[in-house]
């Protein structure tokens, strides 16, 4: 193991059943580009390596940039904490001491945001605040992941309330938002909008 080494997991093998849009929640177009598209940019531009994704469909692996790794979730139906299992075996194969898990559904996460958080190497779990409310994505000890169930959508928010964990919570700029639904997407784009007025 690399002492202080931080891995990234995108999870986007998601089955995205809250979503009723025209196509996978994840290949859903925001500005022309695939809401997928918008996570991969900020994890390429936060330097942060190595990177692995989750996924379980062709069109969205299809999307993974160059120098990613895939990783398959034959079982999908079993919810988040399958593909974490995933991330997790990968990362001690990896030989990282810390996994950083980032949600394919998130597109406005920031890059600057996955460093600061990486970079945060003294405790067990470190946690993104944005204006004094926590979100995703969070950076973990990969040892701990063991602890999660393997079944379900329980993801490591469950450590969150471990009295023995050491917790550090780390500002960040940017928008938490994560795109389950089809009123999400459209949140989203208002965002954007008033962004860029």
């Amino acid at each position: 193991m690399v002492a202080g080494l931080t891995g990234v997991a995108i999870l986007a093998a998601g089955l995205g059943s809250r979503f009723d849009g025209s196509c996978h929640k994840l290949l859903a177009p925001v500005d022309g580009t695939p809401l997928v598209d918008r996570t991969f940019s900020a994890v390429s531009g936060s330097g942060l390596a190595p990177v692995a994704v989750v996924v379980s469909r062709a069109d969205v692996a299809a999307r993974i940039p160059y120098g990613f790794f895939t990783l398959w979730n034959r079982n999908p139906e079993a919810g988040m904490a399958a593909s974490l299992a995933l991330a997790a075996e990968w990362a001690a194969g990896a030989g990282v001491e810390f996994l950083l898990v980032v949600l394919g559904d998130q597109p406005l996460v920031q890059s600057a945001c996955l460093r600061a958080l990486a970079q945060e190497r003294m405790s067990d779990l470190a946690i993104p605040v944005y204006s004094g409310r926590r979100g995703n994505p969070v950076r973990v000890r990969r040892s701990l992941l063991d602890r999660l169930p393997r079944i379900g959508d329980v993801g490591a928010r469950l450590l969150f309330d471990d009295s023995s964990l050491d917790v550090v919570e780390v500002e960040c700029t940017g928008d938490p938002l994560d795109v389950d639904t089809v009123a999400d997407l459209e949140r989203l784009s208002r965002r954007l909008s008033k962004r860029e007025e």
